[in-house]
């Protein structure tokens, strides 16, 4: 350091120091001098004046201010330079600061290319095959691990609403692939051996529902529970992935319930980050032997989409979707569908054993259980109507709309109704045409003129 030197210390540079610090306030003094503190810094940034040994005095900075550092003992120029520059020093100052965050930025850049470089040549890069000698592979596996639903060395994505039963299915699916038992009581299974990574359930809530399922073979399945936990599943990095990869080494089904918490742990945003975790599963998928991969994600409330990233829907092969009937009301029907890749599942109405909590897919669509329920509605409607009566479309839509169900459903109920036999259209007066019920027909007049097989009837819409 070039100290300043004076003849009179005390007087001389003191002086030179105090309309420096002008606008400071002073606070007090130490043993090695007058102490300053700047009024507009609630950090309380002060400094003192002190002999620098050399006949001069210097000011020490306690808390970084105006560039200067904590701890380094400033000339009077010096402290000038920083505190009150000529618009050149502030200009070189300015090209100083410049130049030094360009080299930091240079260095950044020099590393990360070096660090490329290092994870470029260690990569072990995959080597084209020729299609003759691809198709000439034999593939022992057959084409699905769950028939019609899963493919072999596929990804699944369950999208489920909100409380509508992905954990009851997922404790399904967890029995059938365990014991090779019929998903759903539809869809036959391969056994393999299966992890289920559970970050939503309380690991108490969690056995009571996996003992209801009494799986056989228990020793099929294991179960992680990282409810509390979810940050140490942090597969974006490479060595936890390498360490989580060795714990499921031997696993042939990977279920993961489910994707939001485990984005949340790791600071990635739904709707701009969920194809950086589904790539690291992936990877995590290749690195542990894993065959096939289900991942559990929420849809939005009231909607029948999975949320987030678009990357969400392209992931998977196949997308199996749970859907209430009413998304509002806890007790409505739930419904199964899936596809994807050689995958397409109609929509089926999902039967819930309360005792064993097994599900079995039976029955309509939502679709096809609102006409069922037209169906009904018209034939009870009819059947009041006592012998040799019936009705006209108009008559019936006007008394079914108190109802509440649309014109719609039933235009399709009677159309479906004549196709399985269990209606007729009568011509009547005043070319009107009557719905009746075939059992009101054996005493009517008009039966002998107009039969079934004699009535013009029209196929019913596609439903």
């Amino acid at each position: 350091m070039t100290h300043l030197q004076a003849v009179d210390a005390s007087t001389v540079n003191l002086a030179a120091w105090r309309q420096l610090l002008d606008g400071w306030e002073p606070a007090g003094s130490t043993s090695h001098g007058p102490s300053y503190r700047h009024p507009g810094q609630t950090t309380g940034v002060t400094a003192d004046l002190r002999d620098d040994g050399a006949g001069g005095l210097c000011l020490r900075m306690y808390v970084d201010y105006a560039g200067m550092e904590s701890g380094y003992g400033y000339t009077l120029e010096q402290a000038r330079q920083h505190l009150a520059p000529t618009p050149r020093e502030r200009a070189a100052i300015a090209d100083a600061d410049l130049e030094h965050e360009l080299q930091r930025l240079r260095v950044r850049r020099d590393a990360r290319r070096l660090l490329d470089a290092e994870e470029g040549a260690a990569a072990d890069l995959p080597t084209p095959t020729r299609l003759d000698a691809f198709l000439a592979v034999n593939d022992p596996d057959p084409e699905y691990r769950i028939d019609g639903l899963l493919p072999t060395g596929g990804n699944a994505l369950l999208a489920a609403q909100h409380k509508a039963g992905k954990s009851t299915l997922v404790a399904n699916l967890l029995r059938a692939v365990a014991d090779g038992a019929t998903f759903l009581e539809r869809h036959t299974t391969r056994p393999a051996t299966v992890t289920l990574v559970d970050n939503e359930l309380d690991p108490r809530t969690l056995r009571r529902w996996l003992v209801d399922q009494t799986i056989d073979t228990t020793g099929a399945v294991s179960v992680v529970s990282l409810r509390g936990r979810v940050g140490s599943f942090d597969i974006l990095n490479d060595q936890v992935r390498a360490r989580w990869a060795a714990q499921l080494r031997g696993t042939d089904v990977l279920v993961f319930d489910c994707l939001r918490p485990a984005l949340d742990a790791l600071g990635l945003d739904e709707n701009h980050d969920a194809g950086r975790f589904l790539i690291a599963l992936d990877a995590l998928k290749a690195e542990a032997g894993i065959d096939e991969l289900i991942v559990v994600h929420h849809m939005g409330h009231g909607g029948e989409r999975s949320r987030g990233d678009s990357r969400i829907l392209d992931w998977p092969d196949a997308i199996w979707k749970i859907l209430r009937e009413k998304p509002d009301d806890p007790d409505s029907p739930r419904y199964f569908s899936a596809f994807g890749r050689d995958v397409d599942v109609h929509e089926t109405r999902l039967e819930f054993d309360a005792a064993t909590r097994r599900l079995r897919a039976e029955g309509n669509s939502r679709r096809m259980a609102a006409i069922d329920y037209a169906c009904e509605a018209v034939v009870a409607l009819l059947a009041e109507q006592g012998p040799q009566q019936g009705l006209t479309q108009h008559a019936i839509e006007s008394a079914l709309k108190e109802s509440g169900i649309p014109r719609s459903d039933i235009r399709e109920a009677l159309h479906l109704l004549q196709k399985r036999g269990r209606t007729i259209v009568v011509p009547a007066a005043r070319n009107a045409k009557l719905h009746m019920l075939l059992p009101q027909l054996a005493s009517s007049p008009q039966l002998a003129a107009s039969s079934p097989a004699s009535t013009p009837t029209t196929s019913p819409p596609p439903l």
